[in-house]
């Protein structure tokens, strides 16, 4: 799950992403008398992770140091060729914050669990499950907490992961360079995406 980025990144999009479901198995299954307090401060946690992952977002994105050798296109009529960059090409079938099948999953599952079995560990057991799966697995789940704080993220084709700011969504055209989230190891494919806009000049 967004292999390259530091693992608490992975383990603060996780628990924004499964936040829904981790709610209803508080509300379904804790005492009355705790249920309120343990739902507040999961929720306080769900608000500094949301703002944790925005923030880190957005000072990449406006990182100029970065090593930018990946370039995204928006526009179907520049060229994908450009000498000394790898170009992702977001003109073909281009998800933001899509699969809403893993997303009603997510919440599902363990919901149902929950419902159906007594101990509340059990539902707690299946969400670490799903977590070890996704953290040793390219795959991502979305996330409807995220753009609640602008965070939007854009899978391409090609398994691509490019969060981006949403204040400015003409950010989404032309062709853009990318900065990396995490480090940029050959399995990095998450990205962050700047407003920079490439210039043919600029080596």
């Amino acid at each position: 799950m967004l292999f390259g980025t530091s693992v608490f990144f992975r383990i603060s999009y996780f628990f924004t992403a499964f936040s829904p479901p981790i709610v209803l198995v508080i509300i379904l299954n804790y005492n009355k008398h705790y249920k309120n307090l343990v739902l507040i401060l999961f929720l306080f946690v769900i608000l500094i992770l949301s703002i944790y992952i925005r923030q880190k977002i957005s000072r990449i994105s406006k990182d100029k140091n970065h090593s930018q050798t990946f370039l995204i296109n928006f526009d179907f009529d520049n060229d994908n060729s450009i000498d000394g960059y790898q170009i992702i090409d977001a003109t073909k079938k281009p998800e933001v914050n899509g699969d809403f099948i893993k997303f009603a999953i997510s919440i599902l599952f363990p919901s149902f669990t929950s419902i159906y079995s007594s101990k509340l560990t059990l539902s707690f057991i299946i969400i670490i499950l799903l977590f070890t799966l996704l953290m040793l697995s390219n795959e991502t789940f979305p996330n409807i907490i995220l753009p609640i704080f602008g965070v939007q993220l854009l899978n391409t084709e090609d398994g691509f992961h490019i969060f981006y700011i949403s204040k400015n969504q003409q950010v989404l055209t032309g062709i853009k360079y990318l900065n990396y989230l995490g480090n940029s190891g050959p399995m990095s494919r998450t990205f962050v995406l700047t407003d920079d806009e490439y210039e043919k000049n600029r080596s």
